[in-house]
């Protein structure tokens, strides 16, 4: 019995996810906007919705409740729901703080539920062959992970919230990124350098907010590995630019992956070309089967909350480095 807390579009996700997985069922919905709430409700066939979560699970009486609200109330959904018996998947990141993020992780623990968070990309075919292609040495080590991206100011304003929102693109975006990065190399970060800008900061549509993030960034982090991962992200252009991505690659010693949509293409000594394609997966439905499967077998998740404490504190190692234009020790 599945609950979903925040009926956006990651709400959406979800609930498509769960439906897919075979192995839950949605039995309600909340969101604080209640036609949100009552329209999500008829889509997916839920017969129950609510404006407030805590009536919502105290009600519903879920095993398992999905937080897709904004990040800045991740901590207090997650530690109600543990509190009430429910298993917590929530989406990332974790929290906007460390001492919050803290506070989910121990809380799940003494409430003996499991705990995990949206980092659904790990659930990609291409992750693990990437990370089997690494291991292997076929592409030498240490290897430099290059990825960047650049899109309009986000429709969703509170994702560039720094206070209470999503934190913007260092916190919101990167995490995802990071957390890649760390599965992918087998490694833990020891040091980020970051330089960032707030592009939008005169922005009307974001006049609002008490505080816009950091929305453009290039963060360099070192791996204890040797690898490096650098990324460069933009959420600041004006309304109506085209999200544009540009490198996505790993080089290496011996040649270089490239990725592109849901293929990978080897690049070797002497011209040589491998392409490796259909690598296309539903990571939702996946992330979702290996929480049930988690539940069921008692067994850690593929990702538990020590994942998205670490994404987090890359996060603000970046930010901070920004600030200080200092690199920062992890």
């Amino acid at each position: 019995r599945v609950c979903v807390v925040g009926a956006g579009d990651l709400g959406t996700q979800h609930a498509g996810g769960w439906q897919k997985c075979g192995a839950a069922e949605l039995v309600a919905v909340a969101d604080i906007d209640r036609a949100r709430a009552e329209n999500y409700a008829r889509k997916f066939s839920l017969p129950m919705c609510f404006s407030d979560y805590r009536e919502a699970i105290e009600k519903s009486k879920p095993d398992i409740v999905s937080v897709c609200t904004p990040a800045y109330f991740h901590p207090e959904v997650t530690i109600f729901a543990a509190e009430h018996g429910a298993h917590v998947i929530s989406e990332k990141p974790i929290a906007l703080t460390i001492e919050a993020a803290g506070r989910m992780i121990e809380t799940t623990r003494r409430c003996k539920v499991k705990f995990s968070l949206g980092f659904q990309t790990r659930f990609w075919s291409g992750t693990e062959k990437l990370k089997e292609l690494l291991s292997s040495g076929e592409l030498g080590r240490p290897v430099m992970y290059r990825q960047s991206g650049a899109a309009e100011i986000r429709p969703k304003r509170a994702m560039h919230d720094a206070l209470r929102g999503n934190g913007g693109a260092v916190i919101d975006f990167c995490c995802h990124t990071f957390d890649h990065w760390r599965y992918v190399f087998g490694s833990e970060p020891v040091r980020v350098t970051a330089r960032g800008l707030t592009l939008a900061k005169d922005r009307s549509e974001l006049a609002h907010l008490p505080q816009i993030a950091v929305d453009t960034a290039a963060i360099l982090v070192d791996f204890a590995s040797g690898d490096i991962g650098l990324i460069s992200i933009s959420w600041g252009l004006p309304p109506g630019t085209p999200w544009v991505s540009g490198d996505n690659d790993i080089l290496g010693p011996k040649g270089r992956i490239i990725r592109g949509g849901d293929n990978l293409q080897i690049l070797r000594e002497g011209g040589k070309v491998e392409k490796i394609e259909g690598l296309k997966t539903d990571m939702h439905k996946e992330l979702m089967s290996d929480f049930v499967d988690a539940i069921r077998r008692d067994r850690p998740p593929r990702i538990v909350g020590e994942d998205g404490r670490i994404g987090l504190k890359m996060s603000l190692a970046a930010l901070e480095s920004i600030q200080t234009k200092q690199p920062v020790a992890l």
